[in-house]
């Protein structure tokens, strides 16, 4: 059988396109925020640690958590996509 690059083989004739299984998949490694009750894939997440940086995405974006990292430190927790630009501009000095 001849399986399009969307779908996967799961034996038996069970098939099932990637984005379908990439759905499931999110759902299996979601976390909900117990600060803003917001549910979040963390891979598609950018962490912030720094708060004048997080406070300017703020502004502009909605937070989606805030969790503690492996060093004990706060970190803010921002859609990836979301934030694309104005990481941009934090690092041309231009967020405001």
């Amino acid at each position: 059988m001849s399986l399009s690059f969307f779908e996967a083989d799961y034996g038996g004739g069970f098939t099932r396109s990637l984005p379908h299984f990439y759905e499931e998949l999110k759902q299996m490694f979601t976390i909900k925020s117990k600060v803003t009750g917001i549910e979040y894939v963390p891979k598609e997440c950018v962490y912030i640690k720094n708060p004048q940086q997080a406070a300017l995405y703020f502004r502009h974006i909605p937070i989606l958590d805030i969790t503690v990292g492996q060093d004990n430190k706060m970190c803010f927790v921002f859609d990836l996509e979301e934030s694309r630009e104005l990481y941009r501009l934090w690092n041309a000095h231009e967020l405001k």
